[in-house]
């Protein structure tokens, strides 16, 4: 499987210019993906608020179409900074919205090149949501990881979600789910400890398989298939409409089966990381 990153995002954000779909699941239409958006905001609001702070400074990693901002301004965050790979979607979130600040950075570069970009800048909560699984090279995997970890104060928290698999599986050429020891086995170099968790979808997303035969992944893999091959075959005019109802209606499943843990290791879920207070360099 073959995957060049900007070209990949670049092209999606010319298609599907400051929309969900350039971001989220681009087959499966707008309808779908506001709702399930709307699910993703509800569960980084939920664990951010059990983590009893809230942040003042917010770096986002890879920014995308800036689906975030609701919630930041939500939760009163004073300065918000995105950066992201493509350059298309850099500029269009500055004119959406001009009280953020906003950079064309690739986090794969390094710690120091972010450093750089953002001229030195450290903050309250960076976030890396929807983005360290589309690194599928392990080293620059490594490399994003510690230059997100760096730019967060002492005493600050990261956020990140994949499915925490258990065990590396590459599900897609530019997806690679990862087990939640290996973002601890970097972040623990730097200082950060686990203190939350919080699942983001049950059925709403794409599940993976465990190793060996699990009736339970079997089924919600075949659930996922069903859904999203009814939402994609359905005729471009109506898919909107249509996958908004859908995704509307499973939202009480989605629910219960995060509510009872059936998801954990199958779908996507938010891990919270806490830097320890100690003095860090810069």
């Amino acid at each position: 499987m073959t995957y060049e990153k900007e070209h990949y995002w670049t092209e999606l954000h010319r298609e599907h210019p400051d929309s969900l779909t350039a971001v989220g699941y681009p087959e499966m239409g707008r309808g779908f993906n506001e709702v399930t958006y709307g699910v993703r905001l509800a569960a980084v609001e939920r664990i951010l608020r059990r983590s009893g702070r809230t942040p003042r400074t917010v770096l986002e990693g890879a920014v995308g179409v800036g689906a975030y901002e609701p919630l930041w301004k939500k939760l009163g965050v004073e300065h918000w900074v995105g950066v992201d790979l493509s350059q298309e979607a850099v500029e269009r979130l500055k004119r959406r919205f001009p009280d953020g600040s906003f950079v064309q950075v690739d986090l794969t570069a390094g710690e120091s090149t972010l450093r750089t970009a953002l001229s030195g800048q450290r903050f309250d909560l960076v976030t890396a949501i929807d983005v360290l699984y589309h690194i599928v090279d392990q080293l620059e995997f490594d490399r994003a990881l510690t230059a997100l970890v760096g730019r967060v104060l002492p005493g600050g928290h990261l956020l990140l979600s994949d499915v925490f698999a258990d065990r590396p599986i590459r599900v897609a050429a530019h997806v690679l789910r990862r087990p939640l020891a290996r973002y601890e086995q970097v972040l623990a170099n730097h200082g950060f400890a686990l203190v939350e968790r919080e699942p983001i979808f049950g059925i709403l997303g794409d599940p993976v398989r465990r190793q060996g035969i699990h009736v339970r992944d079997l089924a919600l893999q075949a659930a996922w298939r069903i859904l999203s091959k009814a939402v994609r075959s359905t005729p471009d005019r109506l898919r909107d409409p249509v996958g908004s109802v859908v995704a509307r209606a499973l939202i009480p499943v989605d629910s219960f089966l995060k509510r009872t843990g059936r998801a954990r290791g199958l779908n996507l879920e938010l891990g919270l990381f806490r830097r320890s207070a100690e003095p860090v360099q810069p």
